[in-house]
């Protein structure tokens, strides 16, 4: 500590800070309008000037730091002049017209002008005024009421990484525009609203924020409910009524958000919300009591089961007589044509007859299927998908209700279509499958490799980290089919073939030992399984998966050579490397290379997955998966079973669930009969749409809940209105991990409910007793069961770790909760090693299909639309979808920028507009999967990674014609 004397008083500061530091340190305020915290101060304003003793003029308290014994004066009256002076100069080029703006009264500028005594300007300015530019669908700029202080300017560059905006010409006709002074809307301007956030004028202001005569509004804390990033952000609420959003400082934002977080939020309070429930009569959906849809629930729930426990009664009481029967001859066929009505016949009508209502009779010709011992033990007619979107306690709650009311262990969520792969591949490799690094360390890397990810599109927080390092040096690379926003920073640009990840891998491993790069020590401490690796690269060339990935072997090399030797160099991928048939291979991979250069549970280093949906970790934590009960706990391991059936108090089933594409393939099977989804929506996110469509309007009884009528929700027997992010409390856990307090806003809309209370009367009203009274106490029993839970309560969250959340794993009340996995050794003891040789993806282009389709998301649309598509201002700038093409294919098959085309594979056809782009080369296709109207997924096919049955959505072979 240092001696400072501040306005005549004495105190102790730490050392190295500025005046402006030191005094907000001791609790006095001096004013700015152009210091951003944790950035460079420049001065601009100089309304933070202090008189400091022996200084020859006044000094800017936010650029000067203090010395020992310094003696400070932040309110004289030679500083106040100052200050007065410059408000006044600053006032002379303001629109006065204060009544009219959108903050009046919240703003810093006309705040400080009245504190000061100012109310009109002693400097009039006969200039007239700037037009307004109101191009971007989200917010308008006004010139009129900029005072130049460069805060948004600033913040653009240097936390967004974008530069969309700067200062343009000089003295009084200076003004903030985009570059060449063209509309925001056709600037790089990625409407963030991160430049509106830090405006201390109403020179930027939202087009949707309406605030009337009442200027009054409540601010609370939540978490974003869009990508897996978990942003902290801050709903504005007034009159239960969400009227704006503005960003947190949370442990993985900083105060930033993308459109969708700032903007898109529309949905919450949108007209169309379900507001009652909805059960099915006569083929139409009709609004319904909540008795109502639970009593229909209840009966479909009883049939059913009973249905079902009668044929595995028959099956079971059956079997002995079946297999003495079976024993008498070598042909069942033949015996059985010959004693359809002998003993066996007899024996089971006489024994079981009056159980099974007379029943057996009817059973018996065809008795091979339905007595068919293995299959019945090995299944249930119930299943249900989970939802990443909903709160952890809700995934929680859902897959014990499926577990220990529906007893089956059909129950999966979207966690299988996006990063199946990587929960199997690094809890192989590495014991545990999570990102084993926090989003904090990415802004001080060396080297970045992006692999299989469009991280400014679908993760653009993480992106503004990426940007915020290579502005201090880092070293980007990036390996992906299309030219993404980030091959402009990038220094080495990969650009790969559809399904040549783990041949690039592969190249990248053998350049490495080739040059002798590897990290020896750490490989021989912390491994295990180098030998087989090592073996199986002997067999490659660098320019054999040069050949296969289509680029060149020096490129290869080069970014093998640089993230090796980098200090701190960390991957980062996401569904480029898991959607394929090859998905668990890719993230193996991806595990092999990094521990081959040691970059494992360092700072700064790590395998990084970047999950898509606000909670897909946290709904993989709690189990709703058919092979792991909560916490990874396997449901094939007997003590796991053992011991959530003492905590449950019920008995659990033992067989193999099945997975989302596989409960498809169940129902039309006539396998599975009943299936609820809990805030999903497969009839856009699914595989093989046409598939998709058959399962579910064959589903012989199917239950949706959701915030709105869905595609999925369409076709439902029972419908029940949820309630959204902002109508609940509960927790999410982000991509780094880290679990975080979702803070009740509002009240939800009409009768619907959280889905916590959903799910609890389903329970309840077809026999159980649950009595759930809230989410902590949910949270509380997660805590008991899930080891990496263990030390998570509510109490935390709200208390010492309200702003940053914990970090799994969390084993006790005493633990902080853990930045950085596999610092001394690996979840699994040594890290394994797994070689893998590539595989061609399952399909490949032909004669009839000569193109490669690659699906994808974009920035302004999220997953299926459910809430995106109620934002106006997201639909106008993407409301339909497109496909990429190359200009040479265009030119080739006489095809115009935004012409209509038809593309189609072996499991349907579309049609879509076209953007002609250098993005893709001239034999791969890309579109977006979020549009429901030309939705891609009716052309991808189910064709399954054999480890974690994710489907291959990125590679799929299609054709393309013109419309006539």
């Amino acid at each position: 500590m240092i001696k400072v004397r501040i306005n005549e008083v004495n105190y102790e500061v730490p050392p190295n800070l500025t005046i402006l530091a030191a005094s907000r340190f001791i609790g006095v305020e001096i004013p700015t309008l152009c210091y951003i915290p944790g950035l460079e101060a420049i001065g601009g304003c100089r309304l933070c000037v202090v008189e400091v003793t022996g200084a020859r003029s006044l000094v800017t308290a936010c650029s000067t730091p203090v010395t020992e014994n310094m003696e400070i004066f932040t309110n004289s009256s030679r500083v106040r002049e100052c200050r007065r002076t410059t408000l006044d100069l600053l006032l002379s080029n303001h629109d006065k017209n204060c009544f009219s703006c959108s903050k009046y009264g919240m703003c810093e500028f006309r705040t400080l002008c009245a504190e000061y005594g100012l109310e009109e300007t002693s400097y009039p300015a006969d200039e007239p005024l700037k037009p307004l530019d109101t191009s971007n669908r989200f917010f308008v700029r006004d010139p009129n009421k900029c005072i130049l202080c460069e805060k948004c300017v600033r913040v653009c560059k240097e936390w967004q990484g974008h530069g969309a905006i700067w200062l343009s010409s000089r003295g009084y006709k200076t003004e903030v525009t985009p570059a060449f002074k063209v509309s925001a809307q056709d600037s790089e301007c990625v409407s963030c609203g991160t430049c509106l956030t830090v405006c201390p004028t109403g020179s930027i202001y939202p087009k949707e924020l309406h605030l009337g005569s009442d200027m009054s509004f409540e601010k609370i804390e939540t978490v974003c409910p869009y990508c897996g990033v978990g942003c902290k952000l801050n709903l504005h609420v007034k009159s239960n009524k969400v009227i704006s959003v503005s960003p947190a400082n949370g442990p993985a934002n900083h105060n930033l958000l993308c459109v969708k977080g700032r903007f898109a939020y529309n949905f919450i309070n949108h007209k169309d919300r379900l507001k009652t429930p909805f059960i099915r009569k006569r083929g139409k959906l009709i609004p319904a009591t909540w008795d109502e849809a639970l009593d229909k629930i209840k009966k479909a729930y009883i049939k059913i089961d009973t249905e079902y426990k009668k044929k595995l009664f028959i099956s079971e009481n059956c079997a002995e007589k079946i297999s003495e029967f079976n024993n008498q001859s070598n042909s069942i066929d033949n015996k059985y044509k010959n004693n359809v009505n002998n003993d066996l016949a007899n024996n089971i009508n006489n024994s079981f007859k009056n159980n099974i209502n007379g029943d057996v009779d009817n059973k018996l010709a065809n008795y091979k299927n339905i007595l068919n011992i293995d299959t019945l033990k090995d299944g249930s007619p119930f299943a249900g998908l989970s939802s990443a979107k909903c709160t952890n306690e809700e995934n929680y709650l859902f897959q014990k209700m499926m577990r220990s009311v529906f007893k089956t262990n059909h129950v999966d969520h979207c966690a299988r279509l996006c990063h199946a792969p990587t929960v199997a591949g690094l809890a192989m490799s590495f014991g545990s499958g999570a990102m084993t690094n926090s989003i904090s360390e990415i802004s001080d890397m060396d080297v970045i490799f992006i692999l299989g990810s469009n991280t400014t599109e679908t993760h653009p927080v993480i992106a503004s980290k990426m940007r915020q390092a290579k502005q201090k040096g880092a070293i980007i690379i990036v390996a992906e089919p299309r030219r993404i926003d980030l091959c402009r920073e990038a220094d080495i640009f990969l650009q790969i073939e559809p399904g040549s990840n783990v041949a690039l891998l592969n190249g990248l491993m053998k350049a490495v030992l080739e040059e002798g790069l590897e990290d020896k020590s750490f490989i021989t401490d912390r491994t295990e399984g180098f030998k087989e690796l090592t073996e199986m690269l002997e067999t490659i060339t660098v320019e054999a998966c040069a050949d296969i990935c289509r680029v060149s072997a020096d490129d290869i090399r080069a970014a093998a050579r640089t993230f090796a030797k980098g200090d701190k160099a960390g991957v980062f991928y996401a569904m480029g490397v898991t959607q394929h048939s090859s998905g668990t291979e890719g993230v193996l991979s991806v595990a092999n290379f990094a521990m081959l250069c040691g970059k494992i549970g360092k700072s700064g280093c790590g395998v990084n997955p970047l999950r898509g949906q606000n909670n897909v970790q946290g709904a993989s934590d709690m189990g709703a998966v058919p092979t792991d009960l909560p916490g990874y706990q396997k449901v094939a391991v007997d003590s796991n079973i053992q011991k959530f059936e003492e905590a449950w108090n019920t008995k659990l089933p033992k067989f193999k669930g099945k997975t989302v594409t596989e409960i498809m393939d169940e129902i039309l099977l006539e396998e599975i009969r009943f299936l609820f989804i809990m805030g999903e929506n497969p009839m856009v996110s699914d595989p093989d749409l046409t598939h998709a469509e058959e399962a579910l309007r064959n589903t012989e009884f199917l239950v949706v809940a959701d915030i709105f009528m869905t595609e999925t929700a369409a076709l439902a027997d029972v419908v029940l209105p949820a309630a959204s992010f902002a109508e609940k409390e509960g927790t999410f856990t982000n991509t780094e991990r880290r679990v975080q307090l979702l803070n009740k806003a509002i009240s939800s809309p009409g009768e619907s409910k959280e889905d916590r209370e959903i799910i609890q009367e389903i329970v309840n009203a077809i026999g159980g007793n649950w009595n759930y009274s809230s989410s902590s106490q949910i949270m509380d029993e997660i805590a008991s069961l899930v080891p990496i839970y263990g030390g998570i309560s509510y109490d935390r969250l709200k208390g010492a770790n309200k702003n940053y959340g914990l970090q799994w794993p969390c084993p006790s009340l005493n633990h902080s909760g853990t930045k950085i996995l596999h610092t001394s050794s690996f979840t699994r003891g040594k890290g394994k090693f797994i070689p893998c040789v590539y595989k061609s993806p399952a399909e490949t282009s032909s004669v009839e299909y000569p193109f490669i389709l690659t699906t994808g998301r974009i920035l302004y649309q999220y997953h299926t639309r459910t809430m995106t598509s109620k934002s106006e201002g997201i639909e106008e700038i993407a409301g339909k979808n497109f496909v990429e093409m190359n200009p040479s294919t265009a030119t080739k098959y006489n095809i115009s920028q935004g012409e209509m085309i038809s593309i189609f594979s072996e499991r349907g056809e579309i049609e879509v507009n076209v953007r002609i782009t250098s993005k893709v080369k001239e034999h791969i296709l890309f579109m977006p999967f979020h549009y429901a109207e030309s939705a891609a997924n009716v052309l991808t096919g189910a064709n399954l990674d054999p480890i974690s049955k994710i489907p291959e959505y990125k590679v799929s072979a299609v054709g393309i014609r013109k419309i006539n």
